[in-house]
């Protein structure tokens, strides 16, 4: 079951990920290269999530007014 209060948003940081570059100061540009790009073996999933405004939801809210989850 999908409770959406209990969705620990803190973990991670989605824009920049969990990555370290040495040396790298605020401001600095890095660049990248995607050389193999898919899903880990036996994580082939992923999901799709909105909040319900009351919890936070965002500019979303309009066209999904409810908590919704999609797992793909």
């Amino acid at each position: 079951m999908f409770v959406h209060s209990y969705i620990w948003l803190a973990c991670c940081q989605y824009l920049s990920g969990p990555i370290e570059v040495e040396g790298a100061k605020a401001g600095d540009l890095l660049k990248v290269e995607f050389l193999n790009l898919g899903p880990l073996d036996g994580d082939e999933w992923g999901f799709t999530g909105t909040f319900a405004k009351e919890n936070g939801g965002g500019f979303l809210t309009d066209h999904f007014p409810c908590a919704t989850k999609v797992r793909w």
